[in-house]
């Protein structure tokens, strides 16, 4: 009786179809905790950070490059949610271009009028 062999791609091994359930377990936690900091950092830690520049009038000490850099990674990882459609990344990151945009915005302002730094 003859047997057919099936070739296994390498990479279907990894596949969710092959991962334990206890593998699949952790990853949904890992997304689930990942996902829900990901967005208490962008509406508790930059509108907190938004709020004392507004009062304050000022970036002083505020790390320009950290928000630009910031504001670039989650253009591009929205970018990358959109080409995935993946709706998740998408309003994720799509919250922290709006976060970190107002907050490079402050910068550019308040140095032009404060052109002290």
């Amino acid at each position: 009786m003859p047997t057919e062999l099936t070739k296994v791609n390498s990479l279907d091994f990894w596949s969710k179809d092959h991962q334990p359930t206890n593998m699949l377990n952790i990853a949904v936690i890992i997304g689930v905790l990942t996902t829900i900091l990901s967005v208490l950092i962008k509406v508790i830690g930059f509108p907190d950070q938004m709020r004392k520049n507004y009062v304050r009038k000022s970036t002083e000490g505020v790390s320009s490059w950290f928000y630009v850099m910031s504001f670039i990674t989650y253009i591009l990882w929205t970018w990358h949610g959109i080409l995935q459609n993946d709706k998740v990344v998408i309003y994720g990151q799509g919250l922290g271009i709006i976060t970190t945009g107002i907050i490079v915005y402050q910068i550019i302002i308040y140095k032009k009028k404060n052109p002290k730094g």
